[in-house]
């Protein structure tokens, strides 16, 4: 290896020093994210036509100056960038100087070529600068950093100009340089933007601590900030936490990510660093009023020259909870409980209650050592999630059946109780180093099961805490691409495209308020389901609500905003599982009839007609679409065979027993009956309402008898289709149908497309809103 240059040397004074450790930085994150946004907005308006080259008239002095700047913004930076590095001796930072540069002018070459247009759509040298920039400006070690963007943001402007690029194919070019620079940095770690030890006593010292022996912790608290202990003049430890220009996209990113993924979760943004020391340091001190144990806080500031916030907190004394294992005992643990008592009474949620964050000193006291994640005035799940995660961590120390005893004898039976659906990796806190022990499931399995055993109650499961499941999502987009390429294949969007435009806007209004009432006919239905009378009201809310948790969990998300609807109202949860059960059979009957009764008068309307001459695109794409309408009539028949049959009924016949009680109710009442059937029947008839307007809406017509064999076939389709939500097989079983009715394939194509937007796409939005009112009116 090459040995290192000189300390005194101007290039090493000027680039910071390499950190030990590498690391990958939010803010990478999200100029990736902000990168891929700008080039693919740049490069669909170029697509579109849009953009010209640019070629104003300068006088021959300014153009020159312009001249200067273009240089020097651009291949003058990346040059002295290399040659800084050169003497620096940072081979490293060179080798991915040039590899980020040259990615990004490889893709900037490969979009032109693709748009079948010239450099000036997409100029290489613009955004093999950026890629430069996001590599090079982080590791200057003096404070320029805004100064040189300033300078390759004029360079690449000066370059539209001096060479006539087109600046949305410019922009576009700079935001594939950022995305090129930030994934490489993602890719292989950066040693730079962090704060070495020997710094950390100077920052320490701007806010009047003393402090020896710095080192890097193991763990951040949080990520974007850095963590490290030490030793004050009085030998007590000390934590120094620095919050730096990393921190707020750290706390913006893992915030969003968990909220994304985990239901109940909260989403509080707090954009400023010194936002966040402060809220950590405010929970910190509210504890020790509150009589908990939580770190002292020493001093708190900005310090230069990096306007970093430090943040400087004394440890309490005592061992950390995993580490007892052997001589914890039972009134240690019960002084746990007090103290997360106390907490959750005050409306404080740690969010970070784990084996190491818990520490117990002598005579019983506790104190809880991690605020950075913490929620004041948190709401009950983020407690409960306190709760769980403390029952977990004390599982660790003492084993399943000793925490349990102790949970139930300082919180109460009914509380762990309540506790158990969050013993499950989702609900638990975020564990350092961001990775999970092996076995993790199967341990917290085992803690249920001991729990369900020790407390005697039936076993309980997890639940369901996730938002979205990435299989959902691969399905999804995977259904969706697969419809866009049998459409683009046989039919075209060329085909598809004129028909949306000349598209009745107004019908498709229609469309979209029709299809929305069926919120109050199915909360009609769902009253009916029910042994209890239930306003309308919060129930069309509640049927709005399912829209938006339907599509974001799926049937297990929809079945449990239902039984917690029915819990605040007073009822059981077998009770809304039971009435879940008669809403579907009864709307399945409902469907049924309907079927029977109009396929009398509309079966002549039904005829197969090849949709264009054989062996054309229209012609093999009704085919295939009838192929995917009788995969999903197989699918559903297969239950019919003996083995599946015994097997589903397995699962089902112990949700039978308590809907057998709910039944004799409503047959004793008429009324109940009647509401049942009747809005199920009104569902269907507006549904099919819905698609004769959006069938009207492309020039298109149906009678309604027809249009109700169509809705309600595919209904029970989807219901029986082994695909979750029918997905692909509602869409292809309505075109087919829809074809069968004598309706040319693009119009098919595009009143089911316009259909699904008013009856699946956009309802979740104010579903939404219908959520969100619920919960703040204590009905959810």
């Amino acid at each position: 290896m090459t040995a290192p240059a000189q300390p005194g040397t101007w290039p090493v004074r000027l680039l910071a020093t390499p950190a030990p450790r590498r690391r990958r930085l939010p803010s990478d994150v999200v100029a990736a994210l902000l990168g891929a946004a700008i080039a693919a907005a740049g490069w669909l308006a170029v697509a579109a036509g849009e953009g010209t080259p640019a070629a104003p008239r300068l006088w021959p002095a300014v153009s020159g100056l312009v001249t200067v700047v273009a240089v020097g913004g651009t291949s003058g930076f990346l040059l002295v960038s290399a040659f800084v590095c050169a003497l620096a001796r940072r081979w490293v930072l060179i080798a991915r100087l040039i590899m980020a540069a040259g990615l990004a002018a490889a893709g900037c070459a490969a979009v032109a070529r693709g748009l079948g247009a010239g450099q000036e759509f997409a100029p290489p040298l613009v955004a093999a600068t950026f890629a430069g920039a996001m590599l090079i400006i982080r590791t200057l070690a003096v404070p320029v950093r805004a100064w040189l963007w300033a300078a390759v943001v004029a360079g690449s402007g000066a370059e539209v100009v001096v060479a006539g690029l087109v600046p949305v194919g410019a922009l576009a070019a700079a935001g594939l340089g950022t995305l090129t620079g930030a994934l490489v940095q993602l890719a292989f770690g950066t040693p730079y933007g962090g704060i070495a030890p020997a710094s950390v006593a100077g920052l320490a010292s701007q806010l009047g601590v003393g402090a020896r022996d710095i080192c890097p912790a193991r763990y951040a608290p949080t990520w974007g900030v850095a963590r490290f202990t030490a030793v004050d003049g009085e030998g007590y430890p000390l934590n120094i936490d620095i919050y730096g220009r990393d921190a707020p996209e750290g706390q913006l990113l893992s915030r969003l990510w968990r909220f994304v993924w985990i239901r109940g979760s909260h989403f509080d943004l707090r954009l400023r660093r010194a936002d966040q020391a402060q809220h950590a340091a405010g929970l910190m001190l509210w504890a020790r009023a509150l009589d908990v144990g939580a770190p002292a806080v020493i001093a708190a500031n900005r310090t230069e020259p990096a306007d970093d916030v430090v943040l400087v907190t004394r440890q309490p004394p005592g061992r950390p909870l995993g580490d007892m294992a052997d001589t914890i005992d039972d009134a240690d643990i019960c002084a746990v409980w007090r103290s997360l008592q106390r907490l959750d009474a005050a409306g404080i949620a740690v969010n970070a209650v784990r084996a190491d964050t818990v520490v117990i000193g002598a005579g019983h006291q506790v104190a809880f050592t991690d605020f950075a994640r913490g929620e004041a005035m948190a709401g009950p799940e983020a407690r409960r999630g306190d709760a769980a995660s403390l029952l977990i961590a004390t599982a660790e120390a003492v084993g399943p059946r000793r925490a349990v005893a102790i949970a139930t004898g300082a919180a109460g039976r009914d509380r762990v109780i309540d506790l158990l659906p969050l013993i499950q990796p989702r609900a638990m806190p975020a564990r350092p180093g961001g990775r999970e022990p092996p076995y993790l499931k199967k341990d917290l399995a085992a803690l249920r099961q001991e729990a369900a055993a020790y407390l005697g109650i039936d076993p309980v499961e997890p639940a369901p805490l996730a938002r979205v499941r990435p299989a959902q999502l691969v399905m999804l987009a995977a259904t969706f691409f697969g419809l866009w390429l049998l459409v683009q294949q046989f039919v075209g969007f060329g085909e598809i495209v004129p028909v949306l435009a000349g598209a009745s806007w107004w019908w498709v209004v229609a469309t979209l308020a029709i299809t929305q009432t069926t919120a109050a006919s199915e909360a009609v239905a769902m009253s009916g389901a029910v042994p209890a009378p239930l306003p309308l009201g919060p129930l069309v809310l509640l049927r709005a609500a399912m829209w938006f948790t339907g599509l974001i969990g799926g049937t297990a998300a929809r079945t449990a905003t239902v039984v917690r609807f029915y819990q605040r109202r007073g009822l059981a949860p077998i009770v809304a599982v039971s009435s879940g059960l008669i809403y579907s059979v009864g709307g399945f009957c409902v469907q049924v009839v309907l079927s029977v009764t109009a396929l009398v008068f509309a079966r002549d309307e039904f005829h197969r007609t090849p949709a264009g001459p054989a062996g054309s695109g229209a012609e093999v794409l009704q085919l295939v679409l009838f192929a995917i309408v009788a995969a999903g009539l197989i699918g559903g028949i297969a239950f019919l065979v003996p083995k599946v049959r015994r097997l589903a009924a397995a699962r089902v016949q112990p949700r039978l027993a308590p809907a057998w009680g709910n039944l004799r109710n409503m047959v004793n009442n008429p009324g109940q009956l009647g509401r049942l059937f009747a809005g199920a029947a009104m569902t269907q008839l507006l549904l099919a309402i819905g698609l004769g307007l959006a069938l009207h809406a492309v020039g298109a017509s149906a009678s309604l008898g027809a249009l109700i064999i169509v809705c309600t076939f595919t209904s029970l389709l989807g219901g029986i289709a082994p695909v979750p939500g029918g997905m692909g097989v509602m869409e292809a079983s309505y075109i087919s149908l829809l074809t069968l009715l004598g309706i040319p394939e693009d119009l098919a194509i595009a009143a089911t497309l316009l259909y699904r937007l008013c009856t699946t796409y956009l309802p979740p939005i104010w579903g939404w809103a219908a959520l969100v009112w619920l919960r703040r009116h204590d009905e959810l």
